[in-house]
């Protein structure tokens, strides 16, 4: 038995099998909208804009077990989701994760790997730690979700082969699904090489710069974010040979990449048109 043995119902109540997932790696992660880690969905859209076209998908499965933090319908909850963080990723009926309604698929997702302990580190590991005191002294001792936003990683093959805890940082999970994603063979994430005679030895950038595509949708996204804001830029276009030049000197794989020149002559590149427009957001530029 695999993950492709199971089936769930879409957000429209329509029952659909996972085996249309075979060859993908699969991010299976229990949500809710009210919750003190509802913000993850803006790093969960993130790795999906970075990795979606490389056979990667994130399967998102509303619960309001933990907290009553999805009280809402799941068309409300759809809609909070894509206006307020932009997700593009498909969202499942709710479900249950724990207790005598579990969701099959669920059962066996804790089946294959158990709780992994919080982050010490997280600041609200001290508040999920006395709220699951509270419900079980032996909480530690079971596979059963502690909270929302719960992750489970799934293999091209089928298998489940990690769990994350809603305190892992968006940077663990990557460190897990790059090389998974990789195997898929539709995206290479290996710095390419480069001849000698092509390498640049010092990039200097006159001033802000967007490395880009000239038909990449997501380029195109953060084009429009410069310019709504009226920002000036220069654009190095992956589809030049000296842009492209550039863009692998710096060992850029996916664009769109802001690069910001700094005082000390170093680069400081934002990755991805959603941390582009978080950037965008919380820096003055120009």
């Amino acid at each position: 038995m695999n993950i492709y043995d199971f089936k769930v119902q879409d957000k429209n109540g329509k029952e659909v099998s996972l085996s249309q997932y075979k060859g993908k790696v699969l991010l299976i992660v229990n949500t809710a909208t009210r919750c003190g880690f509802t913000p993850t969905y803006e790093d969960l859209e993130s790795i999906y804009e970075e990795y979606g076209r490389c056979g990667f998908e994130i399967l998102d499965f509303p619960c309001n077990q933990f907290g009553e933090q999805a009280p809402e319908d799941i068309e409300t909850i759809d809609d909070f989701c894509r206006v307020k963080y932009g997700t593009k990723f498909p969202r499942f009926n709710k479900i249950d994760v724990n207790g005598e309604n579990t969701d099959p698929l669920y059962t066996y997702l804790k089946s294959k790997q158990g709780f992994k302990g919080f982050n010490k580190d997280h600041k609200l590991t001290s508040i999920l730690e006395d709220i699951n005191n509270k419900k079980d002294p032996n909480w530690r001792d079971s596979s059963d979700i502690k909270w929302n936003f719960t992750k489970f990683i799934v293999d091209i093959n089928g298998e489940v082969v990690a769990r994350f805890e809603p305190t892992a940082s968006k940077e663990e999970i990557v460190n897990v699904l790059e090389p998974l994603v990789s195997e898929t063979k539709l995206c290479d994430f290996k710095k390419p090489a480069i001849k000698d005679e092509e390498k640049i030895e010092k990039v200097t950038l006159k001033g802000l710069s967007l490395a880009m595509m000239t038909h990449c949708p997501h380029c195109k996204m953060a084009e429009r974010i410069l310019d709504k804001e009226k920002i000036i830029y220069d654009q190095i276009n992956w589809d030049d040979p000296e842009g492209q030049k550039i863009i692998e000197s710096l060992g850029i794989q996916l664009v769109p990449v802001l690069l910001i020149p700094q005082k000390d002559g170093t680069i400081e590149m934002i990755n991805g048109e959603v941390e582009i427009n978080r950037y965008v957001r919380t820096h003055k530029l120009n």
